[in-house]
């Protein structure tokens, strides 16, 4: 139900309308429309204004002359309803004004136009009736938690239920993932990537298999966090492998210990003592064409102490200690390369091979330390022959590491050419290894969250909304199926000429107008049009009054056609009963009452009624007391008022006690003089004043002094002035009248005398007629 026209702007005498501030009690409680509306409002007040809102939703567009209007209403349903969510109107709308009548019934203001006609059910085909009774026994409705309808709600609320718990569970986990994103990897400056959201999230939790994924170790993580801050290095060139002589070496010193020579001559002595045999032939060397005496003894050299020495030290003798003297020569060589062959610098390399490096460094330098020792091993034998030439000194089998040293230059060169190649793969290498680092905080997160059980939790989720989707669909595909059969059926019973039928009961049993008819005619292949006729003629210059009765049961009739029957209507009436007589206006009250209004009485039941929700307004005092008097539901009616504040602008209010309770012209002008004589009130009722002046005390003194006497006369017995009557008679008169006095139009109204001659009239009333005067005062309260 519409429970308020919550503001209205830019709409004809409706400029900036807030219901809240206006529509109230009389304490200052904000009212809503009820089932039953009532509303009253002299004509041009604002009352088809806000009809024209209702009609706007029931057409789904805005007329054209107010594109820049808005307007919203506050509803029983979800959210508000505004000018610009027409087309989400939840309610049937029918809405009976002028603008209607131009629209169905043109022929009405032009005989070029036309009336459209409409198709009602036609005479009952057995068959047809009970297929469409069976069907709609099938669909059910939602209000009688019966048939399809309901069943289909039912599904469809569980399919709500269980997609919010579907949408929940997904929230849930994105939140999660989000979070992760933009607080935890977007701002790490490892991976350097200030887009990093969830979506991006996502797709690397494609890249993971979380069933067979292995995190990286600690150590891992470090050599790729390492990487990371790597920046480009030179190329190293690859060491040049020595060649190494070891085994010729070897070989030649183990020739050299184990050969065996014999003195020409020896000198047993000699022999003896390898010590003394070095001696002395150093000795030969200082001594020899030098010295005549011994430089140790000082004796005198012996003449053939030279031919015994030379025949002990023989030339094989020196040979072979030069050959030794050569070997040393060779093998101290051999060390000295060694110890200069170049070595590989750790930090020359890139961090991740720098531990490698430093492993096989270790290793060369461990081999070359042993080869040293090898050589040095050749050394110490030849030492020991050197010094005793004429044995045989012993040599142990020694195994060469040559090829071991080989390895392991080998092992290194492999890594210089390692770190040459990252020189060139660096880039990549680096954004792997950030793509690994990434990947793996994705990895363990998702394992710290549960999100493959979730996954499957929300499977499980999304089969149930699948399964319980397709239960919906199959519900209503069987829905429309029924729906469209029974339109079908309905298509073959309506019958437009029963609607031109219903208009004509409507005609002839609520205003007696038999003379008048709506005659339905068929057009060659464009179905029917209504034409009026009065005595089977063709009905042209029909009175207003006329033209009123049969828009009205043209109106009503339509309430029953195909499109709206049986539906939960929301009806507005707006001013039904213009250029109609007293007799007429009362057959309207009653075809409302009938037709509408009066209440489905079921035995033990309460009271259901045709519509859903009923608005009425009128300019007619008549009407409106007859409007009181239609079937209301209990305590759900309310009581509106139009008034105009100024020239441009009108306002909604609760109705006035005295409109409400007594229905007369003359409780109202009472109380519009009265207003005129308070303090701060609104200057439409100073416009009116004449008038309304003129008036009251026309119907006052005539029921005050009943005799035949002149209204000048009466005033001058009821005011016993003659100066208040004639100014009264000024200001009624002018203030009525603009035709001989024009230029009072364009001044503004003396408001101060208006209000000392209202406040005059009523002080009179009081002191002639207290009782009448209190009995009025209560009436407007």
């Amino acid at each position: 139900m519409i429970k308020k026209i919550k503001k209205i702007k830019n709409l004809a005498v409706f400029n900036d309308f807030d219901w809240d501030k206006t529509v109230k009690d009389k304490g200052g409680n904000k009212l809503e429309f009820k089932k039953l509306n009532i509303t009253y409002g002299r004509n041009y007040s604002g009352k088809t204004t806000l009809s024209r809102i209702l009609r706007s939703f029931e057409k789904g567009v805005i007329d054209d002359k107010y594109k820049f209007c808005e307007f919203s209403l506050e509803h029983t349903e979800q959210g508000l309803l505004d000018s610009n969510n027409l087309s989400n109107c939840p309610y049937t709308i029918r809405v009976y004004n002028k603008d209607f009548v131009s629209e169905n019934l043109k022929w009405l203001s032009d005989h070029e136009g036309e009336i459209k006609s409409f198709a009602v059910l036609g005479d009952k085909n057995v068959r047809i009736e009970e297929e469409i009774e069976s069907l709609e026994s099938l669909l059910g409705s939602e209000q009688s938690k019966k048939g399809l309808r309901f069943d289909l709600k039912t599904k469809s609320d569980e399919l709500i239920k269980q997609s919010k718990n579907e949408k929940l569970r997904k929230d849930q986990l994105d939140d999660k993932l989000r979070k992760k994103a933009n607080d935890e990897i977007k701002p790490n400056s490892i991976y350097s990537d200030v887009n990093y959201n969830i979506s991006k999230i996502k797709e690397d939790i494609k890249k993971i298999d979380l069933l067979s994924y292995v995190s990286f170790t600690e150590k891992e993580i470090e050599e790729k966090k390492v990487l990371l801050k790597e920046n480009a290095k030179d190329n190293i060139s690859s060491l040049v492998v020595h060649k190494f002589s070891f085994d010729s070496l070897y070989e030649i010193t183990k020739e050299l210990v184990y050969k065996e020579i014999k003195p020409t001559k020896s000198i047993q002595e000699l022999l003896n003592d390898s010590l003394l045999q070095e001696w002395v032939r150093n000795g030969i060397t200082h001594h020899r064409n030098k010295k005549e005496k011994c430089a140790f003894c000082g004796s005198s050299i012996p003449s053939d102490l030279w031919d015994k020495l030379d025949a002990h030290f023989s030339k094989e003798y020196e040979e072979l200690r030069d050959g030794i003297d050569t070997q040393v020569a060779n093998i101290k060589t051999e060390k000295i390369n060694i110890l200069n062959l170049v070595k590989p610098k750790k930090l020359d390399f890139y961090s991740i091979l720098q531990n490698k490096v430093e492993l096989s460094t270790k290793s060369l330098n461990d081999q070359l330390k042993h080869y040293d020792l090898l050589l040095d091993e050749l050394l110490t034998a030849l030492e020991k022959k050197k010094n005793d030439v004429f044995n045989i000194i012993a040599l142990s089998k020694l195994e060469s590491n040559v090829e071991k040293i080989i390895e392991e230059y080998k092992e290194i060169n492999q890594l210089i050419t390692e770190h040459n190649s990252k020189s060139t793969t660096l880039n990549t290498e680096k954004t792997k290894a950030k793509n690994d680092l990434r990947l793996d905080e994705v990895a363990k997160f998702l394992s710290l969250i549960d999100y493959s059980k979730e996954l499957v939790k929300i499977g499980k989720l999304s089969n149930e909304v699948k399964t319980i989707e397709n239960s919906v669909a199959t519900i209503r595909n069987d829905v429309s199926e029924k729906v469209a059969r029974i339109k079908k059926l309905n298509d073959e019973l309506k019958d437009e000429r029963k609607g031109a039928e219903k208009v004509n009961e409507y005609l002839n049993h609520f205003f007696g107008s038999d003379n008048l008819k709506l005659v339905a005619v068929q057009d060659e292949g464009k179905g029917y049009r209504f034409q009026i006729k009065r005595a089977n003629e063709i009905a042209f210059n029909l009175s207003e009054g006329e033209c009123t009765l049969i828009a009205f049961c043209y109106f009503i009739a339509k309430l029953e056609d195909i499109d709206t029957k049986n539906k939960d209507l929301i009806i507005w009436i707006d001013d039904p009963i213009s250029s109609l007589d007293n007799n007429h206006i009362f057959f309207v009250f009653s075809l409302i009452e009938s037709i509408i209004t009066k209440p489905i009485k079921v035995i033990n039941q309460q009271n259901t009624y045709k519509y859903k929700q009923l608005f009425i307004s009128t300019h007619n005092l008549d009407f409106l007391k007859y409007l009181k008097r239609l079937s209301m539901p209990k305590n759900d009616v309310e009581y509106f008022f139009i008034e105009k504040i100024n020239e441009n602008e009108s306002v909604l209010k609760q109705m006035p006690s005295f409109l409400k309770k007594y229905t007369t012209e003359f409780n109202y002008l009472f109380h519009q003089i009265y207003k005129c004589s308070e303090e701060n009130t609104d200057h439409e009722c100073f416009y009116n004043f004449g008038n309304n002046l003129r008036k009251f005390l026309e119907v006052y003194l005539f029921y005050k002094y009943p005799a035949n006497i002149e209204s000048s006369e009466k005033l001058t017995m009821f005011f016993n002035d003659e100066t208040s009557v004639a100014l009264t008679t000024r200001i009624s008169n002018e203030l009525s009248h603009l035709e001989e006095i024009f230029d009072r139009s364009i001044r503004p109204v003396d408001i101060p005398e208006i209000k000392k001659l209202a406040t005059y009239v009523l002080n009179r009333i009081q002191t002639t007629d207290k009782g009448q005067y209190d009995a009025l005062l209560l009436s407007i309260r």
